[in-house]
């Protein structure tokens, strides 16, 4: 039987409806949108948490940061956002209904309903199907993958027997290059300029030194024997491989390293997707020790990472070391996962550096602060309260992490029982969030 359903009835279409409820509440408030310059699409994956929250409960505050810089407060009730969907729930829930009674004018009358997709959670369709199926619903526990499973099934009932229609994917080359050239390639730049988008390079052990620096053009993925085994080592100035395509670049098991006098960082990468798995990023060289942590300086030679503009991505279980600038710079909008990594060592910054436009966080409602900070935690691979071992092997102070912002320190001169160290009260800015290895 032909499947029948909406097309724009599904979580990314609800978390749509949210965020544009939300934009006229804003509207209300401030008489100006979330963001006047477009889609918020920080906001709008926050609607996605929304509505999962819904999910379990009745009624949430929520409070968030906004493209225009404010905070935008608002209650929501799941009776509210249901309203906001329901149209389309029942739109849907009346397909199903027909789908089923034709399955039993043919014979084949339902037995088993299973619940798939994500949005199949919202408490609203699965009281809207138990009410109209003849069955009781079901979940599974693979509920996430089962439309793209039903779509690879379908597509191999209806194209297994016209398998010309289809032409067969071209498999990405892999090619193995060796230090000593005695592999596919001579060298590793001509193999990066030969081979395709996409391609494989898989690495033996040893260094392969560039002639100059290098800059990538297409997607590619790289596969080292380990960072202690591999590397890939540059001398000259500005980089020793930067990054500026689109599509994904990956790198798993390499050590990336500056190994000249030269002003210069480890790997830019400014556009695309990135996969940094147990690499090493060291050697990035500055002829001076870099002291600002000031964004407006990220151009400063000497860092180990960049991560730039608009980069997504994972980096996972990799080292950032023994480099003259701040070792990991992520700055001007990166959505980056970072897993695991460690930053030590480096001059400017002894662990890591994330720049952000500092934010006015003075007054603002705890769980926005609380929630900045275990971001800012989980970033840097750190716990929101943490302790360093001393040189003598004691146990060092707690240490708190402190998301970027600004604030105001000390207390002011009215407050009642006011001690005269606590003052005078003064802004701070913290442009960005730094913590250091003793």
């Amino acid at each position: 039987m032909e499947p029948k359903g909406l097309r724009r009835c599904g979580g990314d279409d609800f978390d749509e409806a949210l965020y544009d409820w939300c934009d006229e509440e804003a509207l209300r408030q401030w008489g100006e949108p979330l963001d006047a310059t477009g889609r918020d699409l920080r906001f709008l994956r926050e609607c996605r948490k929304r509505k999962e929250t819904l999910s379990a409960r009745d009624k949430v505050l929520f409070s968030s940061l906004v493209g225009s810089g404010r905070v935008f407060k608002h209650s929501l009730t799941r009776a509210v956002f249901e309203a906001l969907i329901r149209e389309r729930v029942e739109q849907t829930v009346r397909l199903t209904g027909e789908l089923v009674r034709a399955a039993a004018a043919q014979g084949s009358a339902v037995e088993t309903a299973v619940l798939i997709g994500g949005a199949s959670r919202v408490p609203l369709i699965q009281s809207e199907l138990a009410t109209a199926l003849p069955v009781a619903p079901r979940r599974w526990q693979h509920q996430d993958v089962a439309v793209a499973l039903g779509a690879a099934y379908r597509a191999d009932a209806r194209w297994r027997s016209h398998p010309g229609l289809i032409p067969a994917p071209t498999p990405a080359p892999i090619v193995t290059l060796a230090p000593n050239g005695s592999g596919d390639y001579a060298s590793f730049e001509q193999a990066v300029a030969a081979l395709p988008a996409d391609a494989v390079i898989r690495l033996l052990p040893g260094e392969y030194r560039l002639k100059a620096p290098l800059s990538l053009d297409k997607p590619l993925r790289l596969i080292g024997a380990g960072m202690d085994d591999t590397a890939i080592v540059g001398y000259w100035e500005d980089h020793v491989l930067a990054y500026g395509a689109k599509g994904r670049f990956a790198a798993e098991g390499i050590s990336f390293r500056h190994a000249g006098t030269t002003l210069a960082n480890v790997v830019m990468v400014t556009s695309g997707e990135v996969a940094f798995k147990e690499c090493r990023f060291s050697g990035g060289s500055s002829e001076r020790r870099i002291e600002s942590d000031s964004a407006d300086d990220v151009s400063a030679d000497g860092e180990g990472l960049v991560l730039r503009g608009p980069v997504t991505g994972r980096v996972i279980r990799c080292r950032i070391e023994h480099n003259a600038g701040r070792g990991l710079v992520v700055c001007d909008g990166p959505e980056v996962e970072l897993e695991g990594n460690r930053c030590e060592a480096n001059a400017a910054a002894q662990h890591a550096v994330l720049f952000a436009a500092p934010q006015d966080l003075h007054g603002q409602p705890a769980d926005l602060v609380q929630r900045l900070q275990r971001e800012t935690a989980e970033a840097l691979g750190l716990e929101v309260t943490f302790r360093h071992r001393l040189r003598d092997g004691g146990e060092g102070p707690e240490l708190l992490v402190i998301p970027p912002g600004r604030f105001r320190m000390g207390s002011p001169a009215s407050e009642a029982g006011r001690s005269a160290n606590e003052g005078p009260q003064h802004a701070v800015s913290n442009d960005s969030e730094t913590t250091y290895t003793p």
